[in-house]
Formats: structure tokens, C-alpha cells, sequence
């Protein structure tokens, strides 16, 4: 996902592999409970990583390329930057997690997957993915204002823990919520936030994991075992599995 959004960002294809990882690097410091050491490692790929995309970026703030159009609206050149390192940040897990709870659903239920791509739908496939096995659990908000909902007053200034997966399966938002089903109509969605809070990467995130399911789930010559030999990765707000294990042949996989 990082080298799909560097492409995007106009980074030449032979520093793919040292912006991947500049963005693991940096990823790595800014994760709760960083050593010192990460910290500081993450401080050195951050000026890497605008060593690299600065010069990509125009004086003139219409010149930039679509993706980071919202961001140059009355932005500085510096400004854009940031935006383009936040793109690259928010892909590394996030998309990673995406791509990977697409194939996983697409080894459990492999009817629906093939018969999304058989109609041309894969994105309605990703799309009731990302509502029922979303790659972000949570985030935060810090009011602005004080406030009271159903009962409880909050200050201004206080930490909100936002549970987008559990919005995602509330019977007031999605009939059957429980259910896969990738013919849901009218399905709402909050795992790429909504309003000014809205995720700028949602579709191309989606197209990411549409395509790299395409590519990489006609390759799996034991689905029924990749689904059943699953973990993820220990991180506070992010669901990323991790494929790996022996086969009941005792093959490392």
C-alpha cells in the first residue's frame, strides 16, 4: 500500500523500497509506548521522507497532483507536505490491515468473493469488509465544548473514545448487522470517519485491497487453512492479521 500511495504521490519507482521504509520506521516512534530509540529513529525517517517529497511538491498550490488537491485548498507548500507524509503514514497500516481482512474474508466465504468478481463488483466485496471486519477500531476525539449525551456530561477537553467497529454493527445503522452479506443495501459505514473528520484516502484504499485481492486470492492453494491460522498484530486501535504457521502437512507457510 505505501508504494501504490508513493506512485500516486509522483515518487520515482527506485525510492519505493526507502520510502516503505522511512514510513515503517516512522510508524514504529509515533506507536503508544515507543522506546526512546524509536522515537528517535522515527525523528531521522520524517526528515527523510520530506527530503523526498518536498521536491515534488510545487510552489504553486493548484499544481499538485489530485490526491492531495483537498489538502493544497489555501495551504502552504510545507502544508502539503505534511499532508503527503500523513497520506503515506495512515496507508501503512491501515490499507495493510484492509488488504489483509479482505483475504481472509475472501478464504471464508469464497462463494460471495467469487461471485463479486464474477458480476465486476469487487468493490461491494471491500466495502462490506471494511463495515464488518474494519482494519481501524477506534480513534479519538477531544471535545470542543461541553456536552451532554444520553446522560452523561462530558468538558471541553476531554478524550472521546470513538468505537467505529462497534458503530459498524449497531442494528440502528445496518439491518442484520451480524451478517456478511455483500449485497446489503444501504449500508452506512463509519470506519473512514464521516464530515469534516472523513478519511481522504477512502477509495484509494478500497481500489488497494480490491486489486490486491484479485491478484493475490486466486493463489491461494489452501484457503480453508489460511482462514483457520490467523492472529493479529498487538496494536491498540488498528486489526492487522498475520498469516503464517504450518499446514497439516507440517509445511511453513
Amino acid at each position: 500500500p505505501v508504494s501504490v500511495v508513493a506512485a500516486l504521490l509522483g515518487v520515482p519507482p527506485a525510492q519505493h523500497g526507502e520510502v516503505c521504509a522511512l514510513v515503517a520506521a516512522f510508524v514504529a516512534g509515533v506507536a503508544p509506548g515507543a522506546s526512546a530509540d524509536r522515537i528517535e529513529k522515527a525523528n531521522g525517517a520524517a526528515d527523510g521522507l520530506l527530503d523526498i517529497l518536498t521536491p515534488l511538491v510545487p510552489a504553486r498550490s493548484g499544481d499538485v497532483l489530485p490526491i492531495l488537491r483537498v489538502a493544497a485548498v489555501s495551504a502552504s507548500p510545507a502544508a502539503v507536505v505534511a499532508n503527503a507524509l500523513g497520506f503515506l503514514f495512515q496507508t501503512h497500516d491501515a490499507t495493510a490491515g484492509l488488504v489483509g481482512n479482505t483475504l481472509l474474508a475472501a478464504a471464508r466465504d469464497r462463494n460471495a468473493y467469487r461471485r463479486a468478481l464474477d458480476e465486476g463488483r469487487p468493490w461491494d466485496f471491500v466495502n462490506e469488509v471494511q463495515r464488518f471486519d474494519p482494519p481501524v477500531h477506534n480513534t479519538r476525539r477531544f471535545l470542543a465544548a461541553d456536552i451532554t449525551v444520553e446522560g452523561h456530561t462530558m468538558r471541553a477537553g476531554e478524550t472521546v473514545l470513538v468505537v467505529l467497529a462497534a458503530a459498524n454493527h449497531d442494528e440502528k445503522a445496518n439491518a442484520a448487522p451480524a451478517r456478511f452479506d455483500i449485497d446489503r443495501v444501504d449500508r452506512r459505514s463509519f470506519t473512514f470517519g464521516a464530515g469534516r473528520h472523513a478519511c481522504p484516502g477512502e477509495i484509494i484504499a478500497t481500489a488497494v485491497a480490491a486489486v490486491a485481492a484479485e491478484l493475490l486470492a486466486p493463489r491461494l492453494a489452501e484457503p480453508d487453512w489460511l482462514a483457520e491460522r490467523v492472529s493479529y498484530r498487538a496494536l491498540p486501535n488498528v486489526r492487522i492479521p498475520v498469516f503464517g504457521g504450518r499446514n497439516a502437512q507440517g509445511e511453513v507457510r
